[in-house]
């Protein structure tokens, strides 16, 4: 993950303006990462943001003028995970990404949410709360699932994944998947110039579901 990262085109000009890591995952993969890029020249800031969960998220998207204040300025989100064993039928997964994130991005993503069973919300009404957040009447032309599970809960709010279930080509990925899934629709919202929506459960089965959007960036 570490060269991928240091292979992203015009990159090297902007190490400077880098502000801040998060990172998910365990500190080892977190340490090895470091390693690599400190090989490369590269020495990172020290200010470390935690992001293991969409709760973190939030609190970075809620921080992120205080850490990036002028319009050059970006974070860096990346994280791996290699699943050793899964329960059959399923397979154990290994993934890895990394976010570039700034003022002047390309893609747009917005808040993802829990499906949160003690507050009485159903999946229809989550559905409807995103598209909420993307300005959208209707469910987004393209949805991405990890997983045939979150891919049933949030069928009856118009969110489809039957063309786009990806379970079997990711594997299980616990904490990593939500991010996965959202890397894929930040893509493919890129791609198709048009939102996609992402479906998927966390390490400790919690149904998550978001959306990424075009964004009129450099």
């Amino acid at each position: 993950m570490a060269q991928l990262t240091l292979a992203l085109p015009d990159l090297k000009e902007r190490w400077p303006l880098l502000r801040g890591v998060a990172w998910v995952g365990d500190q080892s993969s977190e340490a090895a990462f470091v390693e690599v890029v400190a090989k490369a020249g590269v020495t990172l800031p020290e200010a470390r943001l935690p992001l293991q969960d969409l709760s973190d998220l939030d609190r970075m998207i809620d921080g992120f003028n205080q850490h990036c204040r002028d319009e050059a300025d970006w974070l860096l989100c990346a994280g791996v995970v290699s699943v050793p064993s899964a329960e059959e039928p399923e397979l154990p997964g290994e993934a890895g990404f990394v976010w570039l994130v700034s003022c002047r991005g390309r893609q747009l993503l917005h808040r993802g949410e829990y499906l949160l069973s003690e507050a009485s919300e159903s999946p229809a009404e989550l559905c409807v709360q995103m598209q909420r957040y993307a300005g959208l009447d209707a469910a987004p032309p393209t949805c991405l699932a990890l997983d045939k599970t979150s891919q049933g809960a949030f069928v009856k709010g118009g969110w489809s994944a039957t063309e786009h279930q990806l379970s079997e080509h990711w594997g299980v990925l616990a904490q990593l998947a939500p991010f996965i899934g959202m890397s894929l629709a930040l893509l493919q919202a890129g791609q198709a110039g048009q939102p996609c929506g992402w479906l998927s459960q966390d390490g400790n089965n919690q149904l998550a579901i978001g959306m990424a959007v075009p964004h009129g960036g450099e």
